[in-house]
């Protein structure tokens, strides 16, 4: 009795999690002494690796998630136009041919993300909206619901 109990906590507890992941709003973030002029193309540029630097010539910085997390996979579908299973494959083949432009994507938990472009000027992520409550140093460039 005792352990279905807990089993029947553990489920509910991961269902919340995935329900409020699921409900939560997914922003692409960068730092906010970053002035480019970013719109969703040029975002789903710089994921799919056609664009690697910003307009002052740095380098751009990739945070990702991991293509197990359902935000990546919002992200992916909604931006970049494939699943995040595809993606990070595309990621992989590139650097299997020696044919990438950015350096290999960092793939990051999401405070990590947020962490990191607060930290980078040339740094972009994506997360969940909950990840930046209460953020100070990073803006918002695109809010994907």
């Amino acid at each position: 009795m005792k352990l279905l109990r807990t089993l029947a906590l553990y489920t509910v507890t991961v269902l919340t999690l995935y329900i409020s992941v699921a409900q939560a709003d997914v922003v692409v973030i960068i730092n906010v002494a970053n002035n480019d002029i970013i719109n969703k193309a040029r975002i789903r540029d710089i994921y799919s690796d056609l664009i690697s630097q910003w307009s002052n010539g740095n380098a751009i910085h990739i945070v990702e998630l991991s293509p197990r997390s359902r935000i990546r996979e919002v992200f992916s579908k909604n931006v970049i136009g494939i699943s995040a299973r595809e993606s990070a494959s595309a990621w992989a083949n590139r650097k299997i041919t020696n044919t990438m432009k950015n350096a290999k994507p960092k793939i990051k938990r999401e405070s990590a993300a947020v962490a990191a472009v607060k930290r980078n000027i040339n740094a972009i992520a994506y997360v969940s909206d909950k990840a930046i409550e209460g953020q100070t140093g990073i803006k918002v460039l695109m809010r994907i619901q």
